[in-house]
Formats: C-alpha cells, sequence, structure tokens
C-alpha cells in the first residue's frame, strides 16, 4: 500500500518506520532540519521496552503533491493541522487517519477531508533525544491506537485498517465513539501538556511538586466534568475513573510516570507543547463557559505556564 505520513515527529517515524518495516510503500512529508535528517540517516528509533536500536530508510518529501497515496496518516501537533488541513483534503487520498489530539467537535475535519476522514488516537509514547526517537508502546488494556468514524459506530472500512496497524506491530482498536473519546482524551492529556510546560524542563519539579499534581488531577476532573455536563459520553471507562479514583492515588501515579523515560523526556524537551496546549485549553474553556462551570483548578494550573 502506497501511504504518506504527515509530520516525522515522535509518532510519525513510529508509525512509518512500522509501515515500511511491514511492506509498505511509505513516503514521509516534512520540513527543515528534521526531514534532512530522515534524508540523511532514516528514522533512528530506540525501543524503549525492547532495549533495540532500529533504523527504517523510507522515501521523504518536503511538498503535498504527486501520486495520489491510498492512505495518509497525519502525525502532527493540533495547532499544525489547521493550517495543513486543506492542503491533506486537497490530494484526494480515499482515506485519511488523523493521529492529532483534539477537544472539539470533529465537523470543520469532516468538512475538509469528507469521507476520507478517519480519525484516531496513537497508542505510542516517546520523546526525540537528539535525532533519535525513544519510545514505547502502550499496553492493549490500557490505550492502543485507537480509530474509528467521525460520527457514528466503527464502519467495515475502520476493521482492516486495524488490522494493517496490527500487522505492523501496532495494537489496535476500533472505536465506535470516536469524537467522545477525543474530546474525553483531550480533557485528560491537555493538563498534563500543561504540567510539562510548568515544570520548566525539569521533571523532578512533577515529582516533588504536590500542588502542581493536585491541579493536574483537579483539571482532569473539572474538564470530564463539564464534558459529561455538555453530553459527550465519558470514554473509554478507565479515563472516566479520574473522576472517582482518591486524588491521593492519582498525585502518586504522576510522580511515578514523571520518572518514566517518555514523560521525563517530553518534560525535557517540550518542543511544540505550548502551541497545542493553548489550541486544546481554549476549545475545553469553551465548553466551560457553554456549561457556566468554575475552574479553579484549571486556572490555578494555567497561572503556572
Amino acid at each position: 500500500m502506497r501511504v504518506l505520513v504527515v509530520g516525522p515527529g515522535v509518532i510519525g517515524t513510529v508509525v512509518a518506520s512500522r509501515l515500511a518495516r511491514a511492506g509498505h510503500d511509505v513516503t514521509v512529508f516534512g520540513r527543515g532540519t528534521r526531514l534532512r535528517a530522515v534524508e540523511r540517516d532514516g528514522l533512528r528509533l530506540f525501543n524503549g521496552s525492547a532495549r533495540v536500536p532500529e533504523r527504517t530508510s523510507v522515501a521523504t518529501t518536503d511538498r503535498l503533491d504527486g501520486p495520489t497515496p491510498e492512505l495518509v496518516v497525519v502525525a502532527v501537533r493540533a495547532h499544525q493541522w489547521v493550517d495543513l488541513m486543506p492542503r491533506v483534503g486537497a490530494l484526494g487520498a480515499p482515506r485519511v487517519l488523523t493521529l492529532v489530539n483534539h477537544g472539539a467537535s470533529l465537523d470543520a475535519w469532516a468538512a475538509a477531508l469528507g469521507p476520507a476522514l478517519i480519525p484516531g488516537f496513537p497508542g505510542i509514547s516517546g520523546a526525540f533525544d537528539d535525532d533519535v526517537v525513544t519510545y514505547a508502546l502502550a499496553p492493549r488494556v490500557f490505550q492502543p491506537t485507537t480509530i474509528g468514524e467521525p460520527i457514528g459506530p466503527a464502519s467495515p472500512r475502520i476493521h482492516p485498517l486495524c488490522e494493517t496497524l496490527e500487522a505492523a506491530g501496532l495494537p489496535s482498536r476500533a472505536e465506535d465513539q470516536m469524537e467522545a473519546w477525543l474530546r474525553c482524551h483531550a480533557g485528560w492529556m491537555a493538563p498534563l501538556m500543561a504540567a510539562t510546560l510548568a515544570c520548566d524542563r525539569d521533571p523532578n519539579v512533577l515529582v516533588h511538586d504536590r500542588a502542581l499534581r493536585r491541579h493536574v488531577v483537579g483539571a482532569i476532573r473539572e474538564s470530564l466534568g463539564a464534558l459529561s455536563a455538555a453530553g459527550v459520553p465519558l470514554v473509554p471507562r478507565a479515563l472516566a475513573s479520574w473522576r472517582y479514583i482518591p486524588e491521593a492515588l492519582l498525585s502518586a501515579a504522576l510522580a511515578l510516570a514523571a520518572k518514566r523515560p517518555e514523560l521525563a523526556g517530553r518534560i525535557r524537551d517540550p518542543g511544540s507543547v505550548r502551541g497545542e496546549a493553548e489550541l486544546v485549553i481554549g476549545q475545553l474553556y469553551d465548553v466551560f463557559t457553554a456549561q457556566n462551570q468554575p475552574t479553579p483548578s484549571w486556572d490555578a494550573l494555567r497561572a503556572r505556564l
């Protein structure tokens, strides 16, 4: 299959490498020094779980034109996707899998991409060490790569795509409420992104600062509460449980997570997190305003940025 991967960041690098190793014809679209590094050295990765270095050669491009791919995989930050969306839509690809963080309705995406749109989210975490991506795949029981339709349950086209990803070594599942899943996930992830920025490149801040962790837990609960009040189903169930698990347990879990290489690496090198965080937080505040919901934890967290 002819695949175009938009964005050679952490997620795009892992997905492109896995699909290429599975025998697909993969081209990576990017810009600047990162694209030149891929052209020169290929995709360089280190599987943190298996402790195995990997290197994969792929075609590269800095243009969104040429032969129409059979599948486009979009793996960029949410604020970057806003500008790229019409250009990807103009490619006319039959399937566009978006692995992008998003906290609002998918109407604008569907208008730009039409029936090609397949929203999803990756079950991948990682960070750059120079031009090497150190990554881990999320356990299947926690969060595999999740994909579905913009509206309604997963259609027959979703399951073959899951099988393609599975065959490439990317655990995947179909979701029947993908828009709600993305919005709830954004409600959980945006406070973590804000905490990443508040740490000022020092993972020990999140490890030792109980007040920061308390603000993160509170902000997640405020986000999920507002989404529920707005009629958004809280999915997956494991995420919804953040509203009820004792704060002390969640705070301890955040402290432990900050010691792991994936999150610690992201804190040390936040990259373009700020632009995405501002966009997604703005989407959540639109919900807070519509529901007239107080946001003391979110306000305290934002004051740390």
